[in-house]
């Protein structure tokens, strides 16, 4: 039931030091600042967001997007297509550079994003121009997947926990590196509408000074209620179009 393309509205509920202020750099803090330490509530962030079949990572061949493009892997195996494929897995690169976009508040998107699916460890590449007073610079961020897992906890409920690896550079430079698990808990509401409660926690990774004084816990996490409005049921994905069936599209709880 989370194949397609759906609107994300994302909204701030908590933030926790857990182990104090002295454990978070200020870079983090100010990350989170405008969402949390504001007088009124922030408004909701929006951004696109695509999941597709797990399956084609491993019998898929990336192909340049298209949006007419059929789909290989449904055409050469019509039972497939005619039954249900279960897991989904997000479009990585184009989410993260989604909601990056969305976080920069960027009229005009001017972020790249890039990622191959079937690249073990995965690893994901944001790149986008900030200013300054007197230049343009590009900042980059990369993302690697370390472990992730998935629990499920019915037909229309389930819990994801994925741990990254994040470096960032500014043309060239690193400027940070850290450890981040993101939690979603999706719980499907009804047919193309579901609910996810978002938690970004941080750890300190072995070159932070009070790495050993923090014991493998988390510094800081973040908690933020995402509202999910399915868009399409027929997505470009890294492998050409593909699209479910009307049964897997409206929320067959075994999809």
């Amino acid at each position: 039931w989370l194949f397609g393309e759906w609107e994300i509205s994302s909204r701030p509920v908590a933030f926790c030091e857990p182990l104090g202020p002295r454990f978070l750099d200020d870079a983090t803090r100010a990350g989170i600042r405008e969402d949390f330490e504001g007088t009124e509530p922030a408004k909701p962030l929006k951004w696109k967001s695509r999941f597709y079949w797990q399956v084609l990572d491993q019998t898929g061949e990336v192909r340049p997007r298209a949006p007419s493009f059929p789909s290989g892997l449904l055409l050469a195996s019509p039972s497939l297509a005619a039954g249900c494929l279960e897991k989904v897995v997000q479009y990585r690169a184009y989410n993260a550079g989604q909601e990056i976009s969305a976080f920069l508040k960027q009229s005009v998107p001017r972020v790249v994003a890039e990622a191959d699916p079937r690249v073990q460890p995965l690893q994901i590449s944001v790149s986008f121009p900030v200013e300054t007073e007197d230049e343009e610079l590009i900042r980059s961020v990369t993302l690697k997947l370390e472990a992730c897992r998935t629990q499920q906890v019915q037909e229309t409920e389930f819990i994801s926990s994925e741990l990254f690896h994040q470096k960032i550079f500014t043309d060239g430079e690193l400027d940070s590196e850290g450890d981040f698990e993101v939690l979603n808990a999706y719980t499907l509401l009804e047919p193309g509408r579901v609910a996810v409660r978002n938690r970004v926690a941080k750890y300190l990774i072995p070159a932070d000074d009070l790495y050993k004084e923090a014991d493998s816990r988390a510094v800081s996490w973040a908690d933020y209620e995402w509202e999910l409005r399915r868009l399409s049921t027929c997505i470009d994905t890294p492998y050409g179009q593909e699209c479910a069936t009307s049964q897997e599209g409206q929320g067959d709880a075994r999809c």
